[in-house]
């Protein structure tokens, strides 16, 4: 999946790397932890954002549902898509600590943007609230959160609702955790929550696992904590589980069954493939007593898997997954595992399949798998979307200016056939209309719609703000090159021409809309109410154009 995959969401008050996101979106990307869907897609949790907190304040997490072709093996980005979402929201009020939607700006703090009012309604989740991390469903078809700031355990519902209070490990705070009192030192260094976290399958327990190690603990030694869903509490002790030499963290936790897990280690590298090392491993707690050491061994060695056929065409046997930050597992059978990088927008996000050379013991599991039907269509007026479109209007206003389009054509022709006076002024009309017609529903209408949007992300003109600005002043020559021509040609047809002068910079406003939507639409929000009052303004226009072309046609006659 492209670096530069994006939906629907607020205008982002920070951008990834340096560079650039389109306006009124948000990246999708930042994959921590992965399940499978009841429809069969794949489901991945976005972790905090652009890596630190304050650099994270603006974006939305929550749940994206993948479709992924594996039959295509040509290396298109198309055989991904992102087809469904949920975003994660507090409307309850149920976590006990100030969030973004409880500000007025980003991180408290004036210097910074203010919260987009959608945030604030929808009383949404940032990666300034929480960092998930890792996420299990549970028998009851609850979701279950593992996030790294606290750490906390969060449950929500199928909805992305917080159902209660978040859950604290016993004696574990992180320097983000945002109940620390002053002079209380924290436990864990930042980043080391609960990276994994794996669900028996009878659906009924978790088990939680932290990234790093407890200060105070010993070296490479990181805690496995079990919690009881029912209760809703953590049992007394943890396992431990021992890093090899040369790894620094574990990136996930899996079940294979009651007792066998699957995580993955590695050391934190940019550098060459040879000095990374990104290992599977199986774990067993049988006949382990509590706050003892795990059994293990390595599965899979991720920087040398054997490819007899060369998938990935570059004339080997082997291949290598040297990313940053692999973070996912689904065990697709007993043979076979989905792995994901986590691409920390950076780098493509990729999906790879690993036969094993050993079986898995895998057991059936009880717990419900998500039902997205009720989830938001990544292609429907979603969040952002919300605030160019009223989707029925838009299609009055197109119908209606088809109308137009038409009812001015047959009043040319038949001034053209007649050799009436003024044919050569609605010829000038029609073209004008036909101009309007195209610009505005094929460039802005479908400029909100999951097609046109790849095709620029396709053709690159989202890599930074230049192509941009030069299409935004494209349109803004458009619309003054329409009110110049209408101004001149339409000094007969007087209603008509102060009609469409109204319309042409009614234009440029919609333009200008797509670079700073928030902004003009929280003022027509709170001047004349919630809802899109450019679409019902343009809808007021369209009928005026209606009426004036109709009383010039008469006093022309």
């Amino acid at each position: 999946m492209p670096l530069n995959t994006y939906t629907a969401g607020p205008f982002s008050q920070h951008q990834p790397n340096g560079g650039w996101a389109p306006p009124s979106s948000q990246i999708v990307g930042g994959f921590s932890a992965a399940e499978k869907a009841a429809d069969g897609s794949y489901l991945f949790l976005i972790d905090t954002g652009f890596g630190p907190k304050p650099s994270s304040l603006s974006s939305l997490l929550g749940l994206y549902a993948l479709k992924i072709d594996f039959n295509d093996l040509q290396g298109n980005d198309k055989n991904t898509n992102v087809s469904k979402l949920i975003r994660f929201n507090d409307i309850d009020n149920k976590l006990n600590f100030p969030k973004q939607a409880d500000f007025e700006f980003y991180g408290n703090n004036p210097k910074n943007n203010p919260v987009d009012s959608i945030i604030k309604k929808g009383k949404l989740l940032t990666g300034g609230d929480i960092d998930p991390e890792s996420f299990r469903v549970d028998y009851k078809g609850n979701i279950w959160v593992g996030e790294e700031f606290g750490p906390f355990l969060i449950k929500f519902d199928q909805t992305g609702k917080v159902l209660r209070q978040q859950i604290s490990i016993p004696n574990i705070t992180s320097p983000e955790n945002p109940l620390l009192k002053p002079g209380e030192v924290p436990t864990i260094k930042t980043t080391a929550g609960l990276e994994g976290m794996a669900v028996n399958p009878q659906g009924n327990k978790l088990y939680p696992m932290l990234e790093k190690p407890v200060i105070g603990d010993a070296e490479k030694t990181l805690r496995i904590y079990t919690f009881d869903v029912d209760a809703e509490q953590f049992e007394e002790g943890y396992f431990l589980y021992q890093l090899d030499g040369n790894t620094t963290e574990i990136r996930e936790l899996v079940a294979i069954n009651d007792t066998e897990f699957l995580t993955i280690e590695q050391n934190e590298s940019w550098g060459e493939a040879s000095t990374q090392v990104k290992k599977v491993f199986w774990l067993s707690i049988t006949g382990v007593e509590k706050n003892g050491h795990v059994k293990k061994r390595q599965l899979v060695d991720l920087m040398d898997l054997s490819d007899p056929v060369d998938l990935d065409r570059d004339g080997k046997t082997t291949f290598a997954f040297p990313k940053l930050t692999i973070e996912s597992i689904i065990i697709l059978d007993k043979d076979t595992l989905l792995i994901t990088n986590d691409n920390n927008f950076g780098e493509r996000t990729e999906f790879i399949k690993v036969r094993l050379n050993e079986s898995l013991n895998l057991k059936q599991f009880q717990n419900l798998k998500l039902d997205t039907d009720k989830w938001e269509s990544r292609d429907r007026n979603y969040y952002a979307w919300k605030g160019f479109h009223t989707k029925s209007l838009e299609w009055i206003n197109i119908i209606a200016t088809f109308f137009i389009l038409l009812m001015i054509v047959t009043i040319t022709v038949q001034k053209i056939h007649l050799r009436a006076e003024g044919g050569f002024h609605w010829t000038i009309l029609s073209t004008i209309i036909l101009i309007f017609f195209l610009y505005n529903y094929l460039s802005l209408y479908f400029y909100a719609t999951q097609r046109f949007r790849d095709l620029f992300i396709e053709s690159g003109l989202y890599e930074n703000r230049g192509p941009l600005q030069r299409s935004i002043m494209m349109a803004i020559a458009v619309a003054i090159s329409m009110l110049f021509f209408t101004l001149i040609f339409f000094y007969k047809n007087k209603y008509t021409k102060y009609t469409m002068a109204v319309m042409c910079i009614w234009l440029g406003f919609k333009g200008t809309q797509f670079v700073s939507y928030h902004r003009i639409d929280n003022i027509t929000d709170y001047v004349l109410g919630s809802g899109r009052v450019f679409d019902w303004i343009e809808h007021f226009v369209i009928l005026l154009l209606i009426l004036a072309v109709f009383y010039d046609r008469k006093v022309s006659r």
